[in-house]
């Protein structure tokens, strides 16, 4: 092809180029507009205003209110054992009986020993009185009459010590039978019958008091004055005793702080009084220990989660009506452990709890349901167009309901 049918070819294709931008018009100049940008999903939750306690929380064991050792006072041969180990036993219950046979014979010799006393001594005074009145009438001699009254006096001791032994007699007769000082749960027999036994040598038992009992728990020495300063103002404080594994708490009120606090640990021992009427608490259990201080009214609290820290400090994503999000300063209180006290949100805002880190200011939001998280899915659940859902939570029930992001 010649230079000239070239050059001819490529004037028609810039006219042909040019005839097809002039017939696309100058709307191709224009960029079409950006799509909207996508909804965040969001978990969710509103503020609420509750009463929130002031607590310290450590750990402790369960103590007896009171706890006997059985011990035999006085010796002999075991003839009927009337408790079992671990039987609820009580006060003045016979739990074991010691033969009585020699210390019943004992009682009847000295039965016997203080008839012939007493009229011994009656024949003494007898006698002084008779003597006595010879004396005025000097029909006896002083010395008469002396060794008669002293007669009469010894007669009269001889018969206080008979009375005595009599008694301790009759006290031992009555240790033959072993009961129950308190009511309690009896513990292992060291004993069976027919064992012989000295007075106070062995335990044969224990018998510890379960109703009421103790909770000994330490807290470190700085919480000291503020404890004081409570339990001052409030005359007695409230203490929880948590047993692991089980959901429900024992209160008892707080009743003993010690004297001293300990210079190895730097902690110092305290001590709650419990009913313990369903015997929950058993001596030597370990628990957690909760002590309440004080309550603080009308607090705002959201799930901690919630409370996002920043270079201007602590904030939190509220959701707006028009389901936008606004970054809000707050300041935090009390920290409940999955709840926190706020400052800067009002009762009944809602909240983000999860979802936060593809949150800007003014970011459009997608609340999704609670119900697929909790049946453990991963697919999309269906939005919710209104604010958050207020059917309870399966948080514990200080803390608000919220709406997991999918």
């Amino acid at each position: 092809m010649n230079s000239k049918i070239r050059r001819g070819l490529g004037r028609l294709g810039v006219v042909l180029v040019g005839a097809a931008l002039m017939l696309a018009g100058p709307g191709c100049s224009k960029k079409a507009p950006a799509p909207p940008a996508p909804r965040v999903p969001v978990s969710v939750t509103k503020a609420r205003k509750m009463d929130v306690p002031v607590e310290l929380k450590g750990f402790g064991a369960v103590e007896p209110f009171a706890s006997i050792v059985v011990k035999a006072q006085v010796a002999g041969t075991i003839t009927e054992v009337l408790v079992k180990e671990g039987d609820h036993v009580k006060a003045n219950q016979p739990l074991l009986r010691i033969d009585n046979r020699s210390f019943a014979a004992a009682v009847r010799q000295l039965d016997g020993t203080l008839a012939r006393d007493e009229a011994n001594a009656e024949l003494s005074r007898y006698e002084a009185v008779k003597l006595d009145a010879l004396l005025k009438k000097e029909a006896a001699t002083p010395d008469e009459a002396y060794q008669a009254k002293s007669k009469a006096d010894a007669d009269g001791a001889s018969v206080a010590a008979t009375k005595a032994l009599l008694e301790m007699a009759r006290l031992e007769v009555e240790h033959c039978e072993i009961c129950s000082p308190i009511d309690g749960v009896a513990g292992k027999l060291a004993i069976n019958q027919g064992n012989v036994v000295k007075a106070y040598d062995v335990e044969i038992l224990n018998v510890k008091q379960l109703q009421p009992v103790y909770v000994s728990f330490t807290l470190p020495q700085q919480h000291l004055p503020q404890i004081r300063q409570f339990l001052s103002q409030n005359k007695s404080l409230v203490v929880r005793a948590d047993v692991p594994g089980e959901s429900e708490s024992e209160t008892g009120t707080l009743s003993f702080i010690d004297n001293e606090v300990d210079a190895a640990t730097g902690t110092i021992r305290l001590r709650g009084t419990f009913a313990n009427a369903d015997e929950r608490l058993w001596p030597g259990q370990f628990v957690n220990v909760t002590l309440v201080l004080t309550m603080q009214k009308d607090r705002m609290i959201v799930p901690s989660r919630a409370v996002l820290t920043g270079q201007q400090g602590t904030f939190v994503f509220v959701i707006k009506p028009d389901e936008t999000a606004e970054v809000r300063a707050v300041r935090t209180g009390l920290n409940l452990g999955a709840a926190v006290v706020v400052e800067g949100v009002s009762e009944g805002e809602t909240v983000v709890t999860d979802g936060q880190l593809r949150l800007i200011n003014a970011a459009k939001v997608k609340i999704v349901e609670a119900a697929s998280r909790a049946a453990g899915g991963s697919g999309s659940a269906p939005a919710s167009s209104g604010p958050a859902s207020s059917a309870p939570a399966t948080q514990p029930a200080t803390l608000p309901a919220e709406r997991p992001v999918q």
